[in-house]
């Protein structure tokens, strides 16, 4: 089930270039999905210290993933400037994938996003940014929707499709956004500066589920998009969606 949800996550056409990073990828996801449902259906002892590197990691993992799937000019330039003799791994560089440019986005004002007066280089490429909202995931989203049998989302786990369109990816923004900073706090471990009553078992396992969910979410609807590098089938992706869901909510 895990590589199956890498898999929805990273997959790809043969034939694209996008095909190595994405493939690179693809085993560390799987651990990282794996090692959090274990969370969710084990509570281990060490739950406290290890689960803000499996959130944060699963996170920004997926959603970097599915960046490169709707968006292959930003991983086919990123992979062309770390094979540059210049590009330092020990060093910050100004081209690598940031958190709130590339995938979360910048402030926009979203009251008239297609305004005629906007400057070409305001207009945001970002994951989760209002254009790929109404450009990528709205018609992704409805299609994803209209395929998925009613009878199969039962009321036994959390789901967007149940959802309007305008909504799915503003929830997704939000959610993803409170959940970088809690986990960022606590891989930083500020929580343990305050006292671990912070990080207690519940909250834990909540907010690993709420990371999970949204990453499944949003990687299903993905293989609905039109024009990224390649799609899973219909079934074989509601399989996993599924499957995925009721491990998780079990």
């Amino acid at each position: 089930m895990f590589e199956e949800f890498a898999q929805l996550v990273t997959f790809c056409r043969d034939d694209s270039d996008v095909k190595r990073p994405l493939q690179n990828m693809r085993p560390h996801i799987a651990h990282f999905a794996k090692e959090s449902i274990k969370i969710v259906q084990e509570r281990k002892a060490e739950i406290k210290t290890i689960v803000p590197f499996l959130g944060r990691g699963l996170l920004e993992g997926c959603l970097t993933a599915l960046l490169f799937r709707i968006d292959p000019f930003r991983a086919l330039t990123l992979m062309r400037f770390q094979s540059h003799q210049e590009f330092d791994h020990n060093r910050p560089n100004q081209i690598s994938i940031d958190w709130s440019a590339d995938l979360l986005s910048e402030k926009v004002d979203e009251r008239d996003i297609w305004l005629p007066k906007q400057k070409a280089i305001s207009i945001s490429r970002a994951l989760l940014s209002p254009y790929c909202d109404e450009v990528i995931w709205r018609p992704a989203f409805i299609r994803a929707r209209d395929t998925v049998p009613t009878s199969s989302l039962t009321q036994s786990f959390p789901t967007l499709l149940s959802e309007d369109p305008e909504i799915f990816i503003r929830t997704i923004r939000g959610s993803a956004a409170q959940l970088y900073s809690f986990w960022s706090k606590g891989l930083h471990c500020e929580f343990f500066s305050i006292g671990e009553n912070i990080l207690d078992d519940v909250t834990c396992v909540e907010k690993i589920k709420r990371t999970a969910d949204i990453v499944l979410e949003l990687a299903f609807v993905s293989q609905f998009a039109q024009f990224s590098v390649g799609n899973w089938s219909p079934s074989q992706a509601i399989s996993c969606y599924l499957n995925t869901k009721a491990a998780l909510h079990a």
